[in-house]
């Protein structure tokens, strides 16, 4: 019997990154003398793809910060961005029991330094990043259609409304995380099928999943 999916989003649900991501665009937009707060950040993951959102409401900036931000992720994230507390102790716990994917907006190779540095590689079977065309609804279709699998067979756990929208539209079922990016408040708003708030709530679900 095949293992049941887990489909990660990565940034905000297991690395701890809210900080390293907007502090480099708040700095950028401050040369162009743009006051950029942290509910303008918040806004831009409403949108289906972040830096889509910049080029419709920033669209003076956007393509420098696109292309200086690319470089910052490349040079710095894996080494200083770090995993949520107890992500990883509660994350071995459960691996061996799913099939495991990530499928984020961040590079491929950034996500796969970050998860060999944090020692986790291994338990993911796939990186779909932002190298790869399209929105992650698609994203997910494609991976599941590569697997042979239907998308009742897969869950998605995500820390945005767009995270849980691009689930929704792809017809698999969704868990949002409320201590990355978006609180639970905002979370509601995409309807998605669970809100955790703790680690321990999100890995109790999971083991309840097997």
């Amino acid at each position: 019997m095949s293992k049941p999916i887990l489909l990660w989003d990565f940034d905000g649900v297991m690395a701890d990154s809210t900080e390293f991501v907007f502090s480099f665009w708040r700095a950028e937009m401050k040369k162009a003398n743009i006051d950029f707060k942290l509910s303008d950040y918040q806004a831009t993951f409403t949108h289906k793809f972040p830096f889509e959102y910049l080029s419709e409401n920033y669209p003076t900036v956007a393509e420098n910060i696109r292309v200086k931000y690319t470089q910052h992720e490349a040079e710095n994230y894996p080494a200083n961005v770090k995993s949520f507390q107890d992500f990883k102790e509660n994350f071995l716990n459960i691996a061996p029991q799913f099939q495991h994917h990530i499928i984020s907006s961040n590079l491929k190779v950034v996500i796969e330094e970050w998860l060999g540095i944090n020692g986790i590689e291994k338990h993911f079977a796939s990186v779909v990043g932002r190298e790869t065309a399209g929105y992650k609804d698609k994203k997910i279709l494609q991976l599941l259609a590569t697997l042979n699998r239907e998308p009742s067979d897969a869950l998605f756990i995500g820390d945005t409304i767009s995270d849980i929208e691009h689930a929704h539209s792809a017809g698999i079922r969704n868990i949002a995380v409320s201590w990355g990016v978006h609180s639970h408040t905002q979370l509601e708003f995409s309807k998605p099928d669970l809100i955790c708030d703790t680690m321990t709530s999100l890995f109790k679900t999971l083991a309840n999943e097997l």
